[in-house]
């Protein structure tokens, strides 16, 4: 099923807007609550407060995050709603795109190695619910911890200790590792496509949102952001917006002027317009966000239709190249 989805903000450079809306603070949604606690247990660490040795992540430091993200999400429905539609942009965030933050090794989950000697930890390996060590069975009740992934190398057993909600997994590591025989260490996740960043300059709190696509295990081809600021007492405004592409690089909106696609977004077939009459020996490709190439046809005139009924919804780049000149613009299906 194919969605709706408008953008109108310009990549690269775009300028951003400034409409300041008020939206009802809350902190009772629950839709971005793991996130406000990721970027709750970063600010715990960057600013070396007195709570990184604390497991669970206090309150205090996720609700005003909390309330900030409720708040961005509800600037974009607003907008969805009001008399400026095309702050769908700001939707697709959440809607399409569901653009979260990076689920964090500190808060999620640790490895464990310790040496077969010590008894205990086989009853891992018979996938009991229960070490047998009262110190590591005592975190996992107090803390909703369970083990997983057990495996054996050169004699050394290794598990893996979960979290079923984000806290801070620091004091821990520090435990497991005063044991016997045994290292704990922060475990492994695999990179993710979108990410929330949080700088906190006082009176107002700047969120990034990033959207990434293409081998996003090795940092993502290309990535999306959108950036937001919020003031006290849940005031929204929608900064910038712009987008970094490793795999096609200098792609942007070149030209934008000499290039007119409409409509867009679109869903069914788009018409390119080329406003110059040198379109002879032209080549017009549409490539998708990790760079494959979609379609290609040879320009004979300054005006094409496409047929994109049958390609999925989502971003994706129109080039049209000759021997002297190269445009882009940006083209959403929905």
């Amino acid at each position: 099923m194919k969605y709706l989805l408008l953008f109108i903000v310009s990549f690269y450079g775009s300028k951003g807007f400034s409409q300041l809306d008020t939206i009802q603070c809350s902190d009772q949604f629950p839709s971005y609550i793991n996130d406000a606690k990721y970027l709750a247990l970063r600010v715990i660490d960057s600013a070396n407060s007195s709570y990184v040795d604390s497991v669970i992540i206090p309150a205090s430091y996720y609700i005003p995050i909390l309330r900030d993200l409720n708040a961005i999400e509800q600037y974009g429905s607003f907008r969805v709603n009001s008399q400026y539609p095309y702050f769908n942009t700001i939707d697709s965030i959440f809607g399409i795109l569901d653009v979260h933050a990076r689920a964090e090794a500190q808060a999620s989950i640790i490895a464990v190695t310790t040496n077969g000697s010590t008894g205990w930890v086989e009853n891992i390996f018979n996938d009991s619910i229960y070490s047998g060590n009262d110190t590591i069975d005592n975190l996992a009740y107090q803390y909703g911890l369970y083990y997983s992934s057990p495996y054996v190398v050169y004699d050394m057993y290794n598990f893996s200790v979960n979290a079923t909600y984000p806290i801070n997994m620091t004091p821990i590591v520090n435990t497991i590792s005063t044991m016997a025989e045994t290292y704990a260490t922060y475990g492994e996740l695999i990179g993710d496509a979108s990410d929330i960043y949080l700088v906190d300059s006082g009176y107002v709190r700047h969120y990034t949102f990033r959207y990434g696509g293409g081998d996003c295990p090795s940092g993502c081809d290309i990535n999306y952001y959108w950036k937001f600021s919020v003031y006290s007492d849940c005031i929204v405004q929608f900064d910038t917006s712009y987008y970094s592409d490793y795999t096609r690089i200098g792609v942007q909106n070149i030209n934008a002027g000499k290039l007119n696609v409409y409509p867009n977004p679109a869903s069914e077939k788009v018409t390119v317009e080329f406003a110059d009459n040198k379109h002879n020996g032209t080549l017009l490709k549409l490539y998708g966000i990790s760079g494959s190439l979609i379609q290609q046809i040879n320009i004979s005139s300054p005006k094409v239709e496409l047929d994109i009924s049958g390609i999925a919804p989502g971003i994706y780049d129109i080039e049209l190249a000759s021997s002297d000149l190269t445009i882009h613009r940006k083209l959403v299906v929905y």
